[in-house]
């Protein structure tokens, strides 16, 4: 595929793009397709009920509805108004499939996740995020994890309503981004020798533009605290990093 970027640029999208930013995708499918079972509906008859919604489904969705009745099979089914549709039904349906995937989520690592939230953040797929997760995307060495951050932030921003909270969150998230991108660098105190990191760029606008929202206070007001609690950890950090040099 042959595009333009905004500025006029000429921007190539071959399959080998495709292929390297869907792979963790495609290895998740493969593992759910090695553990899975073919299995097909047993005769019965449909419900008066299915008939009169059976123009209404894909073909697919109403196989599925048909194995879940006639198997006694708990259908997992995303799209919660479809749960909701296929309950009414009589179908045996998980109706809080997102609860179901949090637990699920608690007990996976969040190497394991990492993948799941990036294209959460950048494919919009849905995904069962943790306000845990936005601290592991801050602490973590690739520089790829602070964009996603961003990029989450931006796409949550009233995470928190407790104004108080919000910001020590951000300061919070901001600081280890920071201090990761020192550390690549190589460079950990004087920062002033090397460029300002996009990643740690697109953090920090996050961050301001969150900080500024919401509560009682001006955008102003709010502004000015966070930069208040955020050069008071600084100052806090100073005499460590000193003493690392």
């Amino acid at each position: 595929m042959l595009a333009t970027f905004p500025n006029g640029k000429p921007l190539l999208y071959t399959m080998d793009h495709v292929r390297r930013r869907t792979e963790h995708i495609a290895e998740q499918i493969i593992l759910l397709l090695d553990a899975a079972q073919i299995t097909a509906p047993s005769l019965a008859d449909l419900q008066p009920e299915m008939l009169d919604w059976r123009d209404c489904f894909d073909s697919s969705v109403l196989s599925i509805i048909r194995v879940a009745q006639t198997r006694n099979i708990p259908w997992l089914c995303i799209d919660f108004q479809m749960a909701k549709v296929a309950d009414s039904l009589g179908c045996p349906v998980i109706k809080n499939c997102l609860h179901l995937l949090m637990k699920i989520s608690d007990l996976t690592p969040f190497s394991s996740r990492k993948y799941g939230i990036y294209r959460h953040a950048i494919d919009k797929l849905p995904f069962p995020l943790r306000l845990l997760d936005f601290h592991d995307l801050s602490r973590d060495e690739e520089a790829g994890s602070a964009v996603v951050l961003s990029a989450l932030l931006r796409q949550y921003p009233n995470a928190f309503d407790n104004t108080q909270h919000r910001l020590e969150m951000l300061v919070d998230l901001f600081l280890p981004v920071l201090a990761n991108s020192w550390v690549r660098l190589g460079n950990f105190y004087n920062v002033n020798d090397v460029a300002f990191p996009s990643e740690v760029e697109k953090v920090a606008n996050a961050c301001f533009y969150i900080a500024s929202r919401g509560g009682n206070s001006t955008a102003e007001i709010n502004f000015a605290v966070f930069l208040h609690k955020m050069i008071s950890s600084l100052t806090l950090l100073a005499p460590i990093s000193k003493k690392d040099q």
